[in-house]
């Protein structure tokens, strides 16, 4: 019999984020107020782009919400 071994490949690791003083407030304004959503979006980014930094994804969710209004 196959042996079913349902251990991950890969184990996701979520990588601690802080809240930035300077890009956080302005995200979650961006976003209606919804801080939520604002992690969402933060961490999805960092999931996305493991190389960049939580500062590049910071700059790059709100220049895509800024480009998107727009």
């Amino acid at each position: 019999f196959p042996s079913h071994d349902n251990t991950p490949s890969k184990p996701q690791v979520e990588r601690k984020r802080r809240k930035p003083t300077l890009f956080y407030p302005n995200l979650v304004r961006l976003l209606g107020g919804d801080e939520k959503a604002a992690d969402r979006l933060i961490q999805g980014l960092l999931d996305a782009y493991p190389d960049k930094s939580e500062r590049w994804c910071y700059e790059k969710a709100l220049f895509d919400l800024t480009r998107d209004r727009h």
